[in-house]
């Protein structure tokens, strides 16, 4: 099983921030980050107060950076759920029949998938003016 220390750089990575940055957000010193990071026998682990912190800026889940086990992203989780999506950085829960309508999409062929979408788009379209 992966440590911590690699489990907070790879979290990191993936956010595409700096020991620095990610120090900045935290609110401790870029060498604290580089201890959490390290993989020697005299590193330091973060605080439980830090850890909590550590999971708020690179949004995974505390057991997950804590343990290693259960869920590493809430939000991927979420999408997996195949009743929530992300829209414009936003996660929307679908109703039952709006998934009852994407299950009929599916189904559709791919020229009548275009023409539907189309169809909606100008209904849409010409709700949003009539205001």
């Amino acid at each position: 099983m992966k440590s911590i220390a690699i489990r907070i750089k790879q979290s990191r990575e993936l956010k595409g921030l700096s020991q620095k940055e990610l120090a900045d957000k935290i609110g401790v010193s870029s060498s604290a980050i580089s201890q959490y990071e390290s993989t020697s026998y005299f590193h330091s682990e973060p605080s439980v107060k830090n850890l909590i912190k550590l999971t708020k800026v690179l949004n995974v889940s505390f057991e997950w950076l804590a343990t290693g086990r259960g869920i590493r992203e809430i939000e991927d989780f979420l999408l997996n759920e195949k009743n929530t999506y992300k829209d414009d950085n936003r996660l929307i829960s679908l109703t039952k029949d709006q998934k009852d309508v994407l299950l009929l999409f599916e189904k559709l062929p791919l020229d009548w998938k275009k023409k539907y979408k189309f169809t909606l788009k100008a209904i849409t379209s010409h709700l949003e003016k009539e205001g």
